[in-house]
């Protein structure tokens, strides 16, 4: 920096801030309890709308596009050997920031955030109860399609305008609860919600980035 330069007239230091209390509704460690909220909205539309729930009420007069992806979840995770399983769990999820799978995944996880991935594009919403049916048939009709869709919606997840470290400073920084809620919160916000993005993965990440709770008890200390 460059001081008694006649045509600098001030400076502007930029720099992440803390959490404040009051940002509560913007924090990211809470997106999987308002992916959560908006997609009970849209799959309490889609009962609603006659195209998004015919496939559904086709099966039975009761059977909603809800109550079908609980049941997939389940038989899912009941049967991870099942080829519709192994679909999902041998996916590569690398390019979602929010993933983290490995061969211990849950293949209903998986599936939670395929589907959070559809719901943030309005283009892909209408396939939404398409895959959930052909999940719940799981027919070697369903096999290629499944797998074709789940790879390539995978593969057109893009953070790439947002890079890794600045993302991490802004969310760990100013867009995180403190104290952190542990996994065991995180893993429920996340199953709790019909679809979501996955947020629980990133507590690894901010434990990796920086002992966020320790620095906060240090500034406390000192103020």
């Amino acid at each position: 920096m460059q001081w008694g330069v006649a045509q600098v007239v001030g400076y502007v230091f930029d720099g992440a801030p803390g959490s404040f209390e009051d940002t509560a509704s913007n924090q990211v460690s809470k997106r999987d309890e308002d992916f959560g909220e908006v997609a009970n909205e849209f799959l309490v539309w889609c009962q609603g709308d006659s195209d998004c729930s015919k496939m559904f009420s086709d099966l039975s007069s009761t059977t909603t596009l809800n109550a079908t992806l609980l049941e997939v979840y389940t038989r899912l995770d009941a049967d991870r050997t099942s080829m519709c399983s192994m679909i999902l769990t041998e996916v590569d999820t690398s390019g979602s920031s929010n993933s983290a799978t490995d061969s211990t995944t849950p293949p209903s996880y998986v599936l939670r955030q395929l589907l959070g991935v559809m719901i943030m594009d309005s283009t892909l919403w209408p396939f939404i109860p398409v895959i959930a049916y052909r999940f719940h048939r799981c027919g070697s009709e369903d096999l290629t399609l499944l797998s074709q869709f789940v790879n390539s919606a995978f593969e057109t997840v893009n953070d790439a305008e947002t890079p890794e470290l600045l993302f991490a400073i802004q969310t760990f920084s100013e867009l995180w609860e403190a104290p952190s809620p542990d996994q065991t919160e995180l893993l429920e916000r996340f199953t709790d919600a019909t679809i979501s993005s996955g947020r629980q993965h990133q507590l690894i990440s901010i434990e990796l980035f920086v002992d966020r709770d320790a620095i906060i008890r240090d500034e406390q200390q000192c103020t």
